[in-house]
């Protein structure tokens, strides 16, 4: 990471009034992670973009992609977002990580995921991919299957 862009947040924080970011004055601000969204390079600037778009406030991904022993992310950590060119684009502050089930997924989370414009929609185009990852893994698709859904503000990025 970049020591500049972190700094330029810090400093872009600080300069925000508190009512507007919604935090207390004296809070320390510490990097939870720098990283890309996707190994695919294609998929990782396509996410990317709907974020810096605001057009994705969840990512939601199946629980058995998590890689064993890696912690949901924590309410109020920041991450640094990269492109797949690995120049830092933008800082998220997590809303929550949340276990769930395709068959209980709530509808807010799933339009925050930015994907479609209805829970109809969303749960087609979703069952569609996670068969396609069953398929790919050798499992059989569940409803039940857990997901975990990340909700996450962007507040700060650069052109």
């Amino acid at each position: 990471m970049s020591e500049s862009f972190w700094d330029r947040f810090v400093t872009y924080y600080a300069s925000t009034p508190s009512r507007r970011r919604g935090r207390r004055r004296d809070e320390v601000l510490t990097c939870a992670g720098v990283g890309l969204l996707s190994d695919s390079p294609e998929e990782n600037d396509r996410l990317l973009d709907e974020i810096l778009s605001k057009r994705r406030t969840a990512i939601i991904t199946l629980q058995a992609d998590w890689p064993e022993g890696k912690a949901f992310p924590h309410a109020e950590e920041y991450h640094v977002l990269m492109d797949s060119q690995g120049q830092e684009r933008c800082v998220i502050r997590t809303g929550g990580a949340y276990l769930t089930t395709f068959r209980d997924m709530r509808e807010d989370f799933a339009l925050a995921e930015g994907r479609a414009e209805s829970m109809n929609a969303w749960r087609n185009r979703t069952r569609e991919a996670i068969k396609h990852w069953c398929a790919m893994h050798g499992q059989p698709f569940s409803v039940d299957m857990p997901m975990v859904v990340e909700t996450f503000t962007m507040v700060y990025w650069e052109e």
